[in-house]
């Protein structure tokens, strides 16, 4: 799994002397109705009233909080579509050829939102504390001097920061709750045992560290480029 909500699932069965059968997946109406979903806007879609003004002091925190799921289980953003898709593939699966999926899924990624019961999951006076901001950025990637002047979230209150870092642990969770998913889905075929899994992202995320939010290119902090990797035990 891996950030990248433009991308789309790719499914692949090998045959024959290596050759792989790609199967690409981008969900439809029919597939919504199908596992009953309400489609919702996702990270990328290009609308951001939510935002408010520019001129407002949270313009630029990209924090958007809970999300609106109706009277739905989940918040059928692109991930979940991806995600049942990915079940059924292994559910409807027969076994006779080698089988392969590469889920991309976009979050924990800016905005920071999630829906319940994710939101509320996240103790926010148990967030870790973040890395203050430097009064002077002289040892850092003269980039970050700039950031931090054009987004000037300066006056954010540490409760603020904790509720936006609280949203996107819970965000981290919902991640979670569907790796569990795939998992579940691979025990019920009784295929995990001899399955390969990899879980990575392409990048961290500052969550408040430094005053910052979302990522950089060319800097070099633990907060992003700690990312995960794990695999299974084999």
């Amino acid at each position: 799994m891996c950030g990248g909500e433009e991308k789309m699932t790719f499914c692949l069965k090998m045959q024959g002397k290596g050759v792989p059968l790609h199967l690409r997946f981008q969900a439809t109406e029919e597939d919504d109705k199908r596992w009953g979903l309400t489609p919702r806007e996702g990270s990328y879609s290009g609308n951001y009233a939510w935002r408010g003004d520019q001129g407002g002091k949270m313009f630029f925190s990209f924090r958007k909080g809970t999300l609106d799921k109706g009277d739905e289980d989940v918040y059928a953003d692109n991930d979940w579509p991806h995600l049942m898709e990915a079940l059924d593939f292994i559910q409807n699966d027969e076994g006779d050829q080698t089988l392969c999926i590469y889920l991309p899924l976009g979050s924990p990624h800016p905005p920071y939102g999630v829906e319940e019961p994710w939101y509320s999951l996240i103790d926010r006076d148990k967030v870790p504390p973040r890395i203050p901001a430097p009064d002077h950025w002289e040892n850092f990637p003269k980039i970050l001097a700039g950031i931090s002047k054009n987004l000037n979230l300066q006056f954010l209150t540490e409760e603020t920061w904790s509720e936006l870092r609280g949203t996107y642990y819970g965000s981290c969770a919902r991640l979670d709750h569907q790796f569990g998913m795939l998992v579940e889905a691979l025990k019920q075929k009784d295929i995990y045992e001899e399955s390969a899994i990899f879980m990575f992202s392409d990048h961290g995320d500052f969550t408040g560290d430094y005053g910052l939010v979302e990522k950089a290119s060319k800097t070099m902090q633990d907060c992003l480029t700690r990312v995960p990797l794990y695999s299974n035990p084999r």
